[in-house]
């Protein structure tokens, strides 16, 4: 069978509709098996009930091409002779034994191509938890024996002295601190502590004078009749209107709401947007610079409400040592009201859910495990959706470790926001709640703006890294050490707020001729910047740059001194700032025009091929222009195009300036110079496989006018 997907065969057992093989393929991403006809995809006989098989006793999940377990508390399976855990992935063929004696064979069919695996496989989260409750169970045996050693030997040791006693102890100590760390990690949470939190949650809530209703997210009680939250949900307070009120509403009868009195954000939120903003972390791609993004730290506030004695009790915080000892593999849970795009509940009578799932890494902000214990980014499995921001991350002993903060999100092409399929979410660990509880939060944060700045500089600046990646290609087109003159103009502009975009044009003296670069960065994305006059003949080129997402630039090649005009556009945003700050560079090299518009000519060649090979000269000649053609003066050279590939013919004034054409035989137009340029500048693809004779022809409005002409060569391969 060539098809991809999940073949189930039955060794022993009836089914409902007497078939013994089944096939699903991809469409399928849940298959259940057990006896309820009407919910399972593979359907027993009632009589199956008698062999322990259940209404609906499995299910296969496929996820990312495999297919994993989906086991039912109640339910006795096994596979290949082994009990198997939560989410276990199946691989090839396996015997799967249903209740007492009910045996299928399930094999998962993949035909397509395997990658090389990179790096190492990762580690099946219930795998996880199965191999920490071997080690658990490991040492508390060697717990075991070491404590009937000590009891052999107590009568003989005390004679050695301290030192074996000492031993001894810290042995014991060490063990013991290692069985309270696995019980963790294993732990499950109850419905004894889910509901016991549960009681301590309340649904945060816009509400209106008309009786109007939204749902901003969760808050929960915490110490001193305080309610905690995520900073943006808290923020909705101070963007309250006239008429508005920020609420939270028990998920318990008589579902009692308080008003909400005042907030304190923790300001490590707004300094980090701030910071972030203003650098951009970037890192190189092969598609350019991408930018390094991460859900925004200390997330975290506190809300006072009015008769806060009236509140819950608050839930306990996990303590320091607790949250040092946060690892990846843990069991986890929170309590919350995610709504988006679900089926709306009662806002008059809200109704929490609970998920559970495990740690999947404990880093920084940067994605990095930092040696100090900085890492305050939990990610987890717990599925999300809007309305969950602000819910309490609890242990297995019902103790708050984070918060609830943001998902891993997608947009479909109408903008819809789902969960990414990698389902790897985000919580704020509890230390930033710790931050605003002792209301050390302002010197907090001047630490934290210390270590997010040097996080940062491990990446590229987005701004600066545009510009001097531009700057660095154009040294290299041009074979240039460092530029003879460089001159940085940082300017503000008033912002048009009557437009999308704010402009401006600015004029530069160009002293000499020779190459000019000009390049622009600001504080808004999506900057440009044109020639939008020239006093003297120039030639300017757009060329397609590595790395040069966040600058905008123009590439300029002067014949002659003279004054140039560049008008840029800024697209407006509405932030609130009624000015732009951004800078303008000119770069001036001085330069042979012909070797100039050489080495240009090459350069757009290879970029335009995507190869690095050297272009091969095939034709140059000198062209005088004397021979009137209506109102100009026009020239031509014929090229035979001996092989395939592409080609780029190049015309330079000694004066004045030009148009060029490309024609064949017939005089039809193959290709022309699409710019204003003083000089001329045309590709042309030649598929081949015969030999093609074209015309390049040049045009000028002045008489007398001498040209340097030349034509390169460069072969493409069948990739390119």
């Amino acid at each position: 069978m060539n098809k991809n997907g999940l073949k189930i065969k039955v060794l022993n057992g009836e089914t409902a509709c007497g078939e013994t093989e089944f096939f699903f393929d991809h469409t399928h991403s849940y298959i259940v098996v057990g006896r309820d006809q009407q919910h399972c995809q593979i359907a027993f006989n009632a009589s199956a009930k008698d062999q322990g098989i259940g209404h609906e006793h499995i299910a296969f999940k496929r996820s990312l091409g495999h297919y994993q377990l989906d086991l039912h508390a109640d339910h006795y399976v096994e596979v290949n002779g082994e009990v198997p855990f939560e989410e276990q992935e199946l691989r090839g063929k396996n015997r799967l034994k249903l209740g007492i004696d009910i045996h299928i064979e399930v094999e998962v069919i993949d035909t397509r191509d395997k990658v090389p695996l990179v790096g190492e496989p990762h580690v099946q989260p219930g795998k996880l938890s199965r191999d920490n409750k071997k080690r658990l169970s490991r040492i508390a045996l060697l717990s075991g024996v070491i404590a009937v050693l000590l009891i052999a030997v107590s009568a003989s040791v005390f004679r050695l002295g301290d030192t074996v006693e000492t031993t001894i102890t810290t042995a014991v100590n060490d063990i013991s601190k290692e069985l309270d760390r696995l019980e963790q990690e294993s732990a499950q949470l109850t419905q004894t502590v889910i509901d016991r939190v549960s009681r301590s949650v309340y649904l945060v809530l816009v509400v209106n004078d008309q009786g109007g209703e939204k749902p901003q997210g969760t808050a929960w009680v915490t110490e001193n009749e305080q309610m905690a939250t995520n900073a943006h949900v808290a923020a909705a307070f101070n963007e309250l209107k006239r008429g508005e009120h920020l609420v939270v509403r028990a998920s318990y009868p008589p579902y009692t709401t308080h008003k909400v009195t005042s907030v304190l954000l923790h300001p490590g939120f707004d300094e980090y947007l701030r910071l972030w903003s203003n650098y951009i972390p970037t890192q190189k791609s092969e598609e350019g610079l991408e930018v390094m993004s991460t859900t925004t730290p200390a997330d975290v506030a506190l809300m006072m409400v009015e008769n806060g004695d009236q509140l819950s009790p608050s839930i306990p915080l996990a303590t320091p040592e607790e949250l040092r000892n946060l690892q990846a593999g843990m069991r986890v849970g929170y309590v919350g009201f995610p709504m988006e795009r679900l089926l709306p509940g009662s806002f008059k009578s809200p109704a929490p859910v609970a998920q559970q799932d495990e740690i999947i890494r404990v880093t920084d902000f940067f994605m990095v495990k930092r040696e100090d214990n900085r890492n305050r980014l939990i990610q987890h499995g717990l599925p999300l959706t809007g309305g969950a921001s602000g819910s309490p991350i609890i242990n297995a002993q019902g103790k708050v470790i984070a918060l609830v903060s943001a998902m891993n999100a997608e947009f479909n092409e109408r903008g819809v926001r789902f969960a990414n399929p990698a389902d790897v979410n985000f919580g704020q660990r509890v230390d930033f709640l710790y931050d605003l509880l002792d209301r050390q939060h302002e010197r907090a944060t001047r630490a934290l703006m210390k270590q997010w700045q040097q996080s940062m500089e491990l990446f590229i600046p987005a701004r600066e890294g545009s510009r001097d990646a531009i700057v660095d290609a154009v040294k290299q087109i041009f074979d240039i050490d460092e530029f003879d003159e460089k001159r940085p103009f940082r300017k503000s502009l008033k912002v048009d707020a009557s437009n999308r975009y704010t402009q401006m044009t600015q004029r530069f003296q160009m002293p000499e001729r020779g190459l000019y670069l000009f390049t622009l960065i600001s504080a808004q994305p999506e900057q440009k910047m044109e020639v939008s006059g020239a006093s003297h003949r120039i030639s300017r080129f757009a060329l397609d740059l590595p790395f040069d997402d966040f600058a905008a630039y123009e590439l300029v090649l002067a014949h002659e001194p003279g004054v140039i005009e560049l008008e840029m556009s800024f697209p407006n945003y509405k932030d609130g700032s009624e000015k732009l700050n951004y800078e303008l560079s000119m770069w001036h090299k001085t330069l042979s025009m012909d070797k100039a518009h050489a080495q240009l000519s090459q350069a757009v060649l290879q970029r335009a091929s995507g190869s690095k090979r050297a272009p091969t000269l095939v034709q140059s000649a000198s062209l005088q222009l004397k021979e009137r053609s209506g109102s100009r003066f026009v020239t031509g050279v014929e090229i035979a195009l001996e092989n395939p590939g592409l080609y780029s013919f190049l015309s330079v004034p000694d004066q004045y300036e030009l148009d060029a054409l490309l024609l064949d035989q017939n005089n039809n137009s193959l290709e022309k110079d699409r710019s204003s340029n003083a000089s001329g500048l045309i590709f042309y693809r030649h598929r081949g496989p015969k030999p093609q004779v074209v015309k390049f022809v040049v045009l000028s409005e002045k008489p007398d006018t001498t040209a340097a002409f030349s034509a390169y060569f460069l072969e493409l391969s069948d990739k390119e």
